[in-house]
């Protein structure tokens, strides 16, 4: 499955480097940044720490099954 979500932070770099800091103990396998560009941070293959505890139509662990994607976006907190 896919699991898209928006960064909810001010620019893509700060998105970024939080994604790859491993003490933010969240990760994704690719970021969209508003122009449309894509950067992978973790291969598909590769767990990415993205869906929290999430469940979804009998799947229990949907970090293991599924691809994360960031979309770069600030979101409400922000003012977008």
């Amino acid at each position: 499955m896919l699991v898209l979500h928006y960064t909810g932070m001010r620019t893509a770099d700060e998105a970024v480097a939080r994604l790859r800091d491993p003490a933010a103990k969240v990760s994704a396998h690719y970021v969209v940044d508003e122009d449309g560009s894509i950067l992978r941070l973790v291969a598909e293959e590769r767990r990415a720490w993205h869906a929290g505890r999430g469940a979804w139509q009998g799947e229990t662990d949907c970090n293991a099954a599924s691809i994360g994607i960031e979309i770069v976006n600030p979101g409400h907190e922000f003012g977008y």
